[in-house]
Order: structure tokens, then sequence, then C-alpha cells
């Protein structure tokens, strides 16, 4: 991915929310492609530190242990952290207070919708996935699921 580090301007006071993430390395810029969109990066690997006290927040919110030796998982729950975090700061110090809709793709990023919804974030969630394993039980079992969606699912902001 290409692109240019930018100063915070009006998100400058992430920087003040660091003691939650002590060393973990954060960077914010643009992404060099059409439309130059904002880009924040989480360095995983800084945040490994944090990986047993967040399996322990993970399993208080949703009963889904990891195990040990899941790199994959490991790093998907150390990703998901970053972002229920990130999210939370983002909607408690932007003073006008917009609408924040957080797009998750693919279960690697499971553990962050699940913390934020479990948090009670305000934060709108969507959820996308391929043909994955998950996609070819629901097809396999004949599960009616986007017609269940409306009485799963609070689309409430």
């Amino acid at each position: 991915m290409e692109g240019v580090l930018c100063k915070l301007g009006r998100f400058q006071k992430f920087t003040k929310s660091q003691h939650y993430l002590r060393a973990t390395s954060v960077h914010f810029g643009r992404w060099l492609i059409e439309g130059n969109p904002y880009v924040v990066l989480f360095d995983i690997g800084s945040a490994a530190w944090n990986l047993d006290r967040w399996k322990g927040e993970f399993w208080d919110a949703s009963h889904i242990g990891i195990p040990y030796h899941d790199r994959e998982a490991n790093d998907a729950l150390i990703f998901g952290s970053l972002t229920a975090w990130f999210l939370k700061e983002l909607s408690d110090q932007l003073e006008d207070k917009p609408n924040i809709v957080a797009h998750f793709h693919e279960w690697q990023a499971g553990p962050g919708l699940i913390l934020c919804r479990s948090r009670k974030l305000p934060v709108a969630t969507i959820f996308t996935t391929h043909a994955t394993l998950l996609g070819r039980y629901l097809c396999a079992a004949s599960i009616d699921f986007y017609n269940h969606l409306e009485h799963s699912c609070s689309v409430d902001f």
C-alpha cells in the first residue's frame, strides 16, 4: 500500500489516548488512491503485549476462547481490540458527533465488531464475508440468512 503520513490535525487528541496503547505504533495518513482517503494503520505486532488482557476481555464479552498458539486468531483479536479502542476514541472526541459506520470485512475483523457491540459504542456496524466456510455452511444448511436479519439485528443508531 502506498501512502503518505499526515499530521493529525483535528485528530490530534488521539495522541493523548496513547496511554491505553503505550508503545503501540499507530500511523495516520492518506492512501495514495483516487480520492486520497484518510487511513489509520495499526502495527499489531507492537500491541501484542496486551494479548492476554484482551483475550480475557473478549472472553468476558463473548465467551469465545482463542487457543494460545493460533497466531491468525491472536492477530485478529489484537486488530479487533485496537479497532474498538480507536472507534471509542473517535466517538468520544469528535465534537460534532457525526454518524460513524464501521465496516468489518471477513472473520478476521469479527472481534472488533463483537467488542464494539458489547461495549455499546455509538457506531453502526456492517459485516461482510465472501464464500468462505461460513458462507458455505450457511448455504449447505439451507439457512435463509438474509430474510432473518431483521429479527436478529438492530439497525437503530
